[in-house]
């Protein structure tokens, strides 16, 4: 697990997982466990622009790029090698 999916791992438990005591894998789909709605998508994209120094473009608010911790990681990656 690299820093960056690490960083996701630790802000997804403390805010959506508060009263869910299980580990969350990398490759766990986010939305269909319901673990992110479009609200906690909201939070986490101010999250991730904020620690990372990056603009999440509406284009790239997509299920795909949203539905794991790996999905998110390799957005980010992306966006930050631009």
């Amino acid at each position: 697990m690299d820093n960056t999916e690490q960083l996701l791992n630790e802000y997804i438990a403390n805010e959506f997982l508060r009263d869910d005591p299980r580990a969350l894998s990398n490759n766990e789909n986010l939305i269909e466990e319901g673990i992110v709605d479009s609200l906690a998508m909201l939070m986490l994209i101010k999250f991730i622009e904020g620690q990372f120094s990056v603009m999440i473009e509406p284009e790239d608010v997509s299920l795909e790029n949203f539905e794991s911790v790996e999905a998110i990681s390799r957005l980010i990656h992306q966006r930050t090698s631009k």
